[in-house]
Protein backbone atom coordinates (compact mmCIF):
# COMPACT_ATOMS: atom_id res chain seq x y z
CA UNK A 1 0.00 0.00 0.00
CA UNK A 2 1.25 3.43 -0.77
CA UNK A 3 1.06 6.10 1.87
CA UNK A 4 -1.55 8.74 1.17
CA UNK A 5 -3.61 6.69 -1.29
CA UNK A 6 -7.38 6.90 -1.22
CA UNK A 7 -10.32 4.86 -2.49
CA UNK A 8 -13.86 6.01 -3.25
CA UNK A 9 -16.44 3.47 -2.14
CA UNK A 10 -18.85 2.40 -4.87
CA UNK A 11 -22.31 0.96 -4.28
CA UNK A 12 -21.94 -2.77 -3.63
CA UNK A 13 -18.37 -2.55 -2.33
CA UNK A 14 -17.58 -4.46 0.83
CA UNK A 15 -14.85 -3.76 3.34
CA UNK A 16 -13.54 -7.31 2.86
CA UNK A 17 -13.38 -6.82 -0.91
CA UNK A 18 -11.60 -3.48 -0.64
CA UNK A 19 -9.11 -4.82 1.91
CA UNK A 20 -8.47 -7.89 -0.22
CA UNK A 21 -7.76 -5.83 -3.32
CA UNK A 22 -5.21 -3.61 -1.58
CA UNK A 23 -3.66 -6.17 0.78
CA UNK A 24 -3.78 -9.44 -1.08
CA UNK A 25 -2.25 -12.20 0.97
CA UNK A 26 -3.99 -14.51 3.38
CA UNK A 27 -7.21 -14.07 5.33
CA UNK A 28 -5.39 -12.82 8.45
CA UNK A 29 -3.68 -10.05 6.46
CA UNK A 30 -7.00 -9.04 4.90
CA UNK A 31 -8.69 -8.93 8.32
CA UNK A 32 -5.90 -6.76 9.76
CA UNK A 33 -6.23 -4.47 6.74
CA UNK A 34 -9.99 -4.23 7.31
CA UNK A 35 -9.44 -3.11 10.90
CA UNK A 36 -6.79 -0.59 9.83
CA UNK A 37 -9.12 0.86 7.17
CA UNK A 38 -11.94 1.11 9.72
CA UNK A 39 -9.71 2.82 12.29
CA UNK A 40 -8.40 5.29 9.69
CA UNK A 41 -11.91 6.17 8.42
CA UNK A 42 -14.50 5.91 11.22
CA UNK A 43 -16.72 8.55 9.58
CA UNK A 44 -17.17 6.31 6.51
CA UNK A 45 -18.73 3.63 8.72
CA UNK A 46 -20.89 5.73 11.06
CA UNK A 47 -18.98 4.04 13.89
CA UNK A 48 -20.04 0.51 12.83
CA UNK A 49 -17.58 -1.66 10.87
CA UNK A 50 -20.55 -3.35 9.15
CA UNK A 51 -21.95 -0.08 7.72
CA UNK A 52 -19.78 1.19 4.85
CA UNK A 53 -21.24 4.24 3.11
CA UNK A 54 -21.19 4.35 -0.70
CA UNK A 55 -19.43 7.47 -1.94
CA UNK A 56 -17.13 7.73 1.08
CA UNK A 57 -13.47 8.49 0.36
CA UNK A 58 -11.30 6.07 2.33
CA UNK A 59 -7.73 6.87 3.33
CA UNK A 60 -5.81 3.66 2.83
CA UNK A 61 -3.61 2.83 5.84
CA UNK A 62 0.12 2.42 5.43
CA UNK A 63 1.77 -1.00 5.63
CA UNK A 64 3.11 0.03 9.05
CA UNK A 65 -0.41 0.78 10.32
CA UNK A 66 -1.58 -2.65 9.17
CA UNK A 67 1.44 -4.37 10.70
CA UNK A 68 0.67 -2.74 14.08
CA UNK A 69 -2.74 -4.49 14.27
CA UNK A 70 -2.45 -7.54 16.56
Amino acid sequence: MSDGSTYQVARGDTLYGIAGSVAGGDRQTIQRTMIAIFRANPEAFSGNINVLRAGAILRMPSSDEVANIA
